[in-house]
């Protein structure tokens, strides 16, 4: 059994997923919201990409945090990697599962610590990080990050139309 590791930062803890996760996740997954991401799921389909969501650190050894402002909250997003099939690079994802909390700067931070725990802890040699032109929040954390557009990069299956940013992790 793999145990997530907990980030701090000033204002945000990213920490493994727990069951008070799941309802706010699926409300997000089964909202308009996604549609920047990857579109909206049913009930079960959310189910099982939040049991993906926990599951990923066990198959890989990384995976994504929970962002919560407190430790006795609920998530308020999910930050990351992910790496689906081991051929492919690990991605790098953010996301915040509520409108509420866009705007304060809460996705850039968290996806910056996870950036840097990667750095220091997880040996990736490469990260990517794809996002729908439209998806203009997104954008902009990719750039704060200092990732680098590579045109020349195709997005992966499921994310057709994307643009992929590469990230900077090994020094």
């Amino acid at each position: 059994m793999i145990t997530v590791p907990t980030i701090r930062t000033d204002r945000l803890i990213l920490r493994a997923p727990e069951v008070q996760d799941l309802a706010p996740y699926t409300a997000y997954r089964m909202s308009e919201r996604v549609a920047l991401a990857s579109g909206t799921m049913t009930e079960f389909e959310a189910n099982r990409s939040f049991m993906e969501l926990v599951g990923h650190w066990t198959a890989r050894g990384f995976g994504r945090w929970v962002i919560a402002l407190d430790d006795a909250s609920a998530g308020i997003g999910h930050t990351g990697f992910l790496q689906m099939t081991p051929d492919t690079v690990p991605e790098h994802t953010w996301t915040l599962w509520s409108a509420e909390y866009e705007g304060q700067g809460y996705a850039t931070e968290a996806a910056r610590a996870a950036l840097d725990y990667a750095r220091a802890h997880l040996g990736l040699s490469q990260v990517q990080a794809n996002v729908y032109p439209a998806n203009t929040a997104s954008l902009r954390v990719a750039e704060r990050l200092g990732a680098r557009l590579r045109p020349d990069l195709e997005a992966p299956d499921y994310m057709p139309g994307a643009l992929t940013y590469d990230f900077q992790v090994a020094a």
